[in-house]
């Protein structure tokens, strides 16, 4: 037999909590669904741009990435996509404690440890440690072209 609470009112402020708690999740969700993280190489020949769950949304090559080699160009394509995951990681952080607060440890974890996966997996891949000084975008891009694809973090072709 259940036993009935010992106090009806705090059930009731516990599932007021709940359900606020609950619109609280839903707003960090379409929040995040809106997110969009863009970087550009070391040397300014790729700018990679990410959806909000870090698949490519789009690559964009300037007239730099013509006078790379083939491995090279290959290095800043890498590059770029770690940092967009890096800057992507920073927005969802942002978002998650702004809407949870730091000491949330029911969902925030379990919220950020997949984009925190995805960085640290491109990092190694990149097989660089990125800072944020390396990446600022050039005055003049010079766009030769663009090439989309929805390949997910860390997959190869």
């Amino acid at each position: 037999m259940s036993e009935i609470p010992a106090s009806p009112s705090r059930f009731f402020a516990q599932a007021e909590e709940m359900m606020a708690r609950s619109a609280r999740l839903e707003q960090i969700h379409e929040r995040v669904q809106e997110l969009r993280a863009e970087a550009t190489s070391p040397r300014g020949a790729v700018i990679v741009s990410l959806r909000h769950d870090g698949l490519l949304a789009d690559v964009v090559f300037s007239s730099a990435a013509t006078r790379l080699s083939g491995q090279s160009l290959a290095g800043e394509v890498r590059r770029a996509h770690t940092r967009a995951l890096e800057l992507l990681l920073e927005q969802v952080e942002s978002v998650a404690v702004e809407g949870l607060g730091e000491h949330d440890e029911a969902f925030l974890p379990s919220l950020l440890q997949p984009y925190r996966d995805a960085v640290t997996r491109a990092q190694s891949d990149a097989g660089v440690s990125l800072g944020n000084e390396a990446f600022s975008r050039p005055a003049n891009t010079g766009h030769s072209g663009t090439y989309s694809s929805g390949m997910a973090p860390g997959s190869r072709e």
